[in-house]
């Protein structure tokens, strides 16, 4: 897919379903914090949306479906019919959330003692970098720790997103990482 830029693919979607919502966790990756940029999040929400004269991922055709409870996909061919072809298209936007974030490398990237991390600084830059950047709703901060190199996170999330299921979900999978 070409890049264009008035919208930026993002470094990871995850997707959660809940009934008929999906949410899409949308993460841009940089190496340090300063590396936010304007628009950023919204940046990440268009590559799906669409803006200007780009037709973002919601518009276009698909290409792979999977039923639910069956490991197999299916290619949906051109021949196909419409509806099954762009049926993200129709798919009413209040039961898809988006939720654009931001990962970046901790500095320094390796930490010989985890007990060096001040938490309380990290949080502080996140909960900053949300209020300079409203249209962002995850902040992570990863690491590495120890003689084997361990990997460590830390993170912050907006109070909307926060008070989500799809927030305990990602917590779940940070679990084994997460520094508090």
């Amino acid at each position: 897919m070409p890049r264009v830029p008035e919208a930026k693919r993002p470094d990871l979607v995850l997707q959660s379903n809940e009934g008929k919502e999906m949410n899409f966790i949308l993460l841009e990756s940089k190496q340090k914090i300063s590396d936010a940029y304007d628009r950023m999040g919204t940046s990440l929400m268009e590559f799906f949306t669409g803006s200007h004269d780009y037709l973002g991922l919601k518009s276009r055709p698909a290409w792979h479906r999977r039923r639910l409870n069956d490991e197999r996909w299916r290619l949906i061919t051109p021949d196909d019919n419409e509806d099954l072809r762009y049926w993200f298209r129709s798919y009413p936007e209040s039961l898809v959330p988006y939720w654009p974030g931001f990962a970046f490398a901790a500095d320094p990237e390796h930490l010989d003692n985890i007990r060096s991390l001040n938490t309380g600084r990290i949080m502080t830059q996140h909960a900053e970098l949300l209020r300079s950047h409203p249209d962002l709703h995850i902040v992570i901060l990863i690491g590495w720790h120890g003689d084997r190199h361990e990997p460590f996170a830390v993170r912050t999330y907006s109070d909307e997103f926060g008070e989500t299921n799809v927030a305990d979900e990602l917590d779940t999978m940070l679990e084994p990482v997460l520094v508090e």
